[in-house]
């Protein structure tokens, strides 16, 4: 019979490696001691990792938990996480949730391995209102979060205030955020693409946001908004397959969901129209897109899309319209098939994709 706990440390690893599934690399960690010590040290990298919807918070119990599906296993999970309670939260593709409570108080969470800490204070961002009243509502504050790794290091971008200003941390250097000088521009979207970060103005101009180097962060004008943006409600960037998209969407508030993609030319500076995805699948949900390569788990040309349930919560839809697949050879939407939840959501909830990591 195979010991397998005598197997090379590199082979273990190589095996680590075809896991795509983060619960299947934990429980790659319980074969034995060996197989633990690759767990520990987190050696995955797998070709292509199973993003995770994380879902509603249970007010039933004790213990704060939340829900996440993991989209490749077609499971729920229970995680306890009571640093996320009452939070609003953002995911992203490195693991990290970003969260923000009632006392604006920002942090990173990673759920699986439940660490967390909290970023530089609120107060330390520029042009915010003063007053005596609340500078804006908590849950408004932040439009849109995202961790980014560019060269190796961990950068925090967030689109905040009510000017929707542009500001970033990296991980671990300095106690404040850095915002970037935008004079009367708006942003409404971020992305990062080749190591370098793009941004989307409210009119639908793109910039190049520079944040490295010794000199101050600043912004420079790349292209103008298209013009046929008019009759769309919300404008998106992703970085997919080496490639710059501008996605236009209109939410499941409108009669009609819908995308139109497009394709940033960079030798020409121009948006071009994209007819198909090609083998990449995309995620959406109420402030981030992503992009991943298509495998078995999911329908290439596709665009997985999990909104919050604001019109369930009134009773114009029912529970889980608000998620679903839409086809973009045939223009076409489709529900998820999701496992059972296990009780009826009695609360607003605001879905979140994120790609689960340990580090």
């Amino acid at each position: 019979m195979m010991d397998w706990s005598q197997l090379p440390y590199d082979l273990i690893a190589l095996i680590a490696n075809k896991l795509h599934a983060i619960e299947d690399f934990v429980s790659f960690s319980a074969v034995c001691r060996s197989w633990r010590f690759v767990y520990r040290n987190n050696h995955w990298t797998p070709t292509r990792r199973v993003p995770w919807l994380m879902v509603n918070e249970n007010h039933g119990s004790e213990v704060c938990t939340r829900r996440f599906i993991s989209m490749g296993k077609n499971k729920a999970y229970k995680l306890p996480l009571p640093m996320a309670h009452g939070r609003r939260c953002w995911g992203s593709t490195h693991g990290w949730i970003v969260t923000v409570d009632q006392n604006l108080i920002i942090s990173l969470l990673n759920p699986v391995s439940q660490v967390c800490f909290d970023l530089p204070p609120h107060s330390t961002l520029e042009n915010q209102v003063q007053s005596p009243q609340p500078i804006v509502d908590w849950f408004s504050f932040i439009l849109k979060a995202a961790v980014f790794k560019i060269r190796d290091a961990f950068v925090t971008m967030i689109i905040y205030g009510q000017d929707y200003r542009l500001a970033f941390h990296r991980h671990r250097e300095g106690s404040s955020w850095l915002t970037v000088p935008s004079s009367h521009i708006h942003f409404i979207d971020v992305v990062c693409f080749g190591n370098q970060v793009f941004a989307l103005s409210v009119t639908g101009e793109l910039y190049l946001v520079q944040i490295d180097g010794p000199d101050p962060p600043r912004i420079i004008f790349i292209s103008s908004s298209l013009p046929d943006q008019n009759g769309w409600l919300q404008k998106h960037l992703v970085h997919s397959s080496g490639q710059l998209l501008l996605i236009f969407h209109n939410p499941c508030m409108s009669s009609v969901l819908k995308f139109k993609v497009y394709r940033f030319d960079f030798n020409a500076n121009t948006w071009k129209v994209l007819q198909s995805l090609g083998e990449c699948t995309l995620f959406l949900d109420d402030s981030h897109f992503f992009s991943i390569s298509a495998a078995d788990d999911f329908k290439s040309n596709s665009i997985y899309f999990a909104m919050d349930s604001l019109q369930w919560f009134w009773g114009v839809k029912d529970e889980w319209d608000y998620c679903g697949v839409y086809r973009m050879e045939d223009d076409t939407i489709e529900r998820f098939s999701l496992p059972n939840m296990g009780e009826v959501f009695p609360h607003y909830i605001c879905p979140t994709w994120m790609i689960p990591t340990l580090s």
